[in-house]
């Protein structure tokens, strides 16, 4: 049916061909992450990009995942799987440990120093949240309208109720009733 749809109208999608490219790894500013924090440069190595045909990708690429599932998975049902903690496929594909990540910065050129310092960094941010987390005098306090008690900014959201027509409001008041409107349909 979509494609009787896309055909009565003309209207078409494709895609071209495959252009990947390589960006160089750099010290991040992520303080939420443990150890040195990466990212990617936003300028790319002009010299190394390639270009590929989409479909031919896709297949290989295909391959390659079902292949590494199937390894996941029994690697995750035994003893000795890869993250013992978690059974989300994303953890496992998306997390570099804290050694590796700091090898590929020294492999990228950057001295000890340079990755102790931003770790170092990284952890004062941490602590200075956890500090402004826990300390209840630093808590913005807002006042629920109507009500005459202080809440902070948190408790406040997590009061709040969505009504039917979208609104918030605090869940300790009536919601509005809303009107209902006759509404007459006729057919032809």
């Amino acid at each position: 049916m979509a494609e009787s749809l896309s055909s009565q109208e003309g209207k078409e999608v494709t895609f071209g061909d495959l252009t990947i490219r390589e960006y160089p790894i750099i010290l991040g500013d992520n303080p939420a992450c443990t150890g040195v924090p990466i990212t990617i440069d936003w300028d790319y190595y002009v010299d190394t990009g390639t270009t590929r045909n989409l479909e031919l990708y896709e297949y290989i690429k295909a391959k390659k995942r079902r292949r590494r599932n199937k390894a996941n998975n029994t690697s995750n049902n035994s003893a000795g799987g890869i993250n013992n903690k978690s059974n989300n496929k994303k953890d496992i594909c998306l997390r570099i440990p804290v050694s590796k990540r700091s090898q590929m910065l020294l492999d990228a050129g950057y001295t000890q120093n340079e990755i102790l310092q931003c770790a170092l960094e990284v952890l004062e941010i941490q602590k200075q949240r956890a500090e402004s987390r826990n300390d209840p005098q630093q808590q913005q306090k807002i006042k629920r309208p109507g009500f005459g008690k202080s809440l902070s900014v948190k408790n406040f959201f997590n009061k709040l109720k969505i009504i039917g027509s979208g609104v918030l409001v605090p869940t300790a008041t009536k919601p509005p009733t809303l009107k209902a409107t006759p509404v007459t349909a006729r057919t032809a």
